[in-house]
């Protein structure tokens, strides 16, 4: 995800969570999430858009969608 952070700057927001504080086992919990690593994407609703568990994202998936949000590279 750094790689996809850098290229498209203030269009996007990531956050990282350390599954060993509380925030980030509560978020998990919340998430439903079945394993990490976890990546989720969210519109400006805040639907989830694409979820990757148990594997790094692909790039390519990443940028789909979020060019299906209309978010492009800054």
């Amino acid at each position: 995800m750094d790689g996809i952070e850098r290229e498209y700057g203030d269009a996007l927001r990531v956050e990282r969570l350390n599954l060993r504080d509380y925030v980030g086992q509560q978020a998990y919990r919340e998430l439903h999430a079945r394993g990490v690593p976890l990546t989720v994407l969210y519109d400006t609703a805040g639907r989830e858009v694409y979820r990757a568990e148990r594997k790094l994202p692909r790039p390519r998936e990443v940028r789909e969608a979020l060019a299906r949000m209309g978010v492009r590279p800054a």
